[in-house]
């Protein structure tokens, strides 16, 4: 059925209208110069045909506020990064019609592409800070945190669509790396009554995605490999919490830079003359973290899908020369062949080893080593403190009895130090 001309124009008008709608709903914009409209005059009017351009120079407008008369917040917002979240947030709930579909779609395009501009060249919007505002995305309890989830995860997409793939790790670096800065900076000034666990959903988003997973680990490698540099890194800072370092279900990389940062972490954690580098504390929620990863197989002995068994012994003597051998045989702790072995090994004989070794064993190995540089060290300590304690507690009691004042004062202050550190 062929239709009319003035059938096609009614139809066309019917959709610009529908539009116009959608623009005035989720970007508060008007292509439409209508003065004498209440509707429009609460709305920025952009003279352009083209949704792209139209929502382009919104976000370069410094003052939209003058622009219109008693318009809602998110009309006259500001800050880039936020007015653009909330128009996604709009776009997401806008009511499904089949002619808008491609529209919408579209529109979606439109914003994630200028978010990852702005994040990627922040002096485009001067007086703003664009990585901040990113955060500030976190800090709102009242925002999704799936929404917001699936808002990183389609600029991520967007970004790696639209750009060449030999590209796409400097602009994520350049795009994402300020935002872990500042949430870097602002946890390592922080103490245990304003530190904000908001800072872990945003971890726990960026783990969730493989390029980000990837930036936050190489955002932590720090310059050296002394421990004491590792404990001033971003994940050192929140390693008590909750971010997602549970590496199943990942892909293989993803695993396997994990695995070389905390190895080599590790490595590095003993100074000159085997001295540690980095505080107990730090230790102990590098343990706690690694301990999360292993209690999937290690809780079910008698299940008979029990991972256990696939835990090969042989890993404790496997060498490898170099990067390419330690990711070919899935080794990543080279200074545990050096360790002292129970069992002797015949003259002439070496010890035997696998072709290669998956996750389970790898990790299993790697928790052993935190727990005998943290746990073993720090229970040591205690064991010490304990028996000082009690040697102080004897002479103390027979300062009581027999003593001058002079040195049953010079008992108690040796007391009240070791109490200190008990």
């Amino acid at each position: 059925m062929i239709k009319d001309k003035s059938e096609n124009e009614t139809e066309s008008i019917i959709f610009d209208d529908k539009v116009n709608q959608l623009m005035a709903h989720v970007f508060g914009l008007t292509l439409c110069r209508d003065s004498d409209s209440p509707a429009k005059r609460s709305l920025v009017f952009i003279e352009t045909d083209s949704i792209e351009h139209a929502v382009f120079e919104r976000l370069m407008l410094s003052d939209p506020k003058s622009k219109v008369q008693d318009a809602d917040g998110h009309v006259v917002q500001t800050q880039v990064i936020i007015y653009l979240y909330e128009c996604y947030h709009r776009l997401k709930h806008y009511p499904i019609n089949s002619n808008l579909e491609e529209t919408i779609r579209n529109a979606c395009q439109i914003v994630l592409r200028n978010a990852n501009t702005a994040l990627q060249e922040p002096d485009l919007f001067q007086y703003q800070e664009v990585h901040s505002q990113f955060v500030a995305l976190f800090m709102d309890d009242v925002t999704s945190k799936s929404e917001l989830s699936l808002f990183v995860n389609d600029m991520i997409e967007e970004l790696i669509a639209t750009n060449r793939e030999s590209d796409i790790e400097d602009i994520i670096t350049k795009s994402f790396a300020p935002v872990l800065d500042i949430v870097h900076k602002e946890a390592a000034q922080s103490n245990l009554f304003t530190f904000r666990q908001q800072w872990f959903v945003l971890l726990h988003i960026f783990s969730t995605i493989e390029p980000l997973a990837k930036l936050i680990i190489c955002h932590s490698r720090p310059k050296n490999n002394q421990g004491c540099a590792y404990s001033d890194t971003l994940l050192a800072k929140y390693s008590h919490g909750k971010y997602d370092m549970d590496s199943y279900g990942q892909p293989k990389r993803k695993v396997t830079q994990s695995f070389s940062f905390l190895t080599q972490m590790l490595d590095g954690k003993m100074g000159l003359l085997g001295v540690l580098c980095v505080s107990d504390g730090f230790m102990l929620n590098v343990g706690n973290v690694l301990l999360r990863l292993c209690q999937p197989f290690c809780t079910k002995f008698n299940d008979k899908n029990t991972k256990i068994p696939k835990i090969d012994p042989t890993y404790c003597s496997a060498q490898v020369k170099d990067e390419a051998e330690s990711l070919k045989y899935g080794i990543h702790m080279k200074e545990l062949s050096s360790e002292t072995c129970l069992i002797p090994t015949p003259e002439g004989e070496s010890r035997p080893i696998a072709d290669s070794y998956g996750f389970t064993t790898e990790c299993f190995f790697l928790t052993h080593r935190a727990l005998d540089l943290g746990y073993r060290v720090i229970l040591d300590k205690f064991l010490k403190t304990n028996q000082d304690l009690a040697r102080i507690q004897r002479a103390y009691n027979d300062a009581q009895i027999g003593g001058s004042s002079e040195v049953l004062e010079l008992i108690t202050q040796r007391m009240e130090t070791e109490m200190i550190k008990y």
